[in-house]
């Protein structure tokens, strides 16, 4: 709840022990955060309105630091995919191009021995007929 209000723990322990009051923009600020009204808020302790009600009339999920921390982590892990994806592009389309002057260099060295055997052939005429 801390991390979501922007305080330290000792700032929100303080908070939650009533050694500090707390002011109206932090009260709206944790109504926002259970997607309640202040009125909402409020009513959630008081002994005449059903607590069920205060909070469960929300389609939104409450937050909390685990559903957080996990969205984080996932994060974090798909931009690490991410990168591992992208640096083995790169190596690919550098094998694609070392393949590519593979073969350049066998067409030329086919090339290269062909006339080698024209060569040959117009030398010797009679040592290649076969």
């Amino acid at each position: 709840m801390a991390k979501f209000l922007g305080l330290s723990l000792n700032g929100y322990g303080s908070i939650e022990r009533g050694d500090t009051d707390v002011g109206l923009s932090r009260l709206e600020q944790i109504s926002s955060l259970f997607n309640v009204s202040l009125c909402q808020l409020f009513a959630f302790g008081d002994e005449n309105s059903d607590p069920n009600t205060a909070i469960q009339t929300n389609r939104n999920p409450v937050p909390n630091e685990y559903d957080y921390l996990k969205q984080k982590f996932e994060f974090e892990k798909q931009k690490v995919i991410n990168e591992l994806q992208e640096k083995e592009i790169a190596h690919l389309k550098e094998i694609n191009q070392l393949k590519e002057k593979e073969v350049a260099y066998l067409k030329e060295i086919n090339e290269l021995k062909e006339m080698e055997i024209l060569h040959l052939k117009m030398q010797s005429p009679t040592l290649l007929k076969v």
